[in-house]
C-alpha cells in the first residue's frame, strides 16, 4: 500500500472509531460495493455516518 493509501485507510478506520462503527463490518460491505462500481450520486450513502444509519447492527457497544 502506498503512503497515500495508508493515510486513507487510517482516516476511514479513525472515522469508524469516532462514530462507534465496527470498522470490519463497514469495510467488508463497502469495499466490494465500490469494486463493483457505483454511481456518483450513490457515494453519499457509503460514507461511514450514512452507512451506520442504514446498518445500526454494526454499531459498537461500549464495554463497561
Amino acid at each position: 500500500m502506498r503512503v497515500g493509501g495508508a493515510a486513507i485507510a487510517y482516516s476511514i478506520l479513525g472515522t469508524c472509531r469516532l462514530l462507534g462503527l465496527n470498522p470490519l463490518a463497514y469495510v467488508s460491505d463497502v469495499v466490494p460495493t465500490l469494486a463493483r462500481g457505483v454511481e456518483r450520486e450513490d457515494l453519499a450513502a457509503l460514507m461511514p455516518n450514512a452507512w451506520l444509519l442504514a446498518h445500526p447492527e454494526a454499531a459498537l457497544v461500549p464495554v463497561r
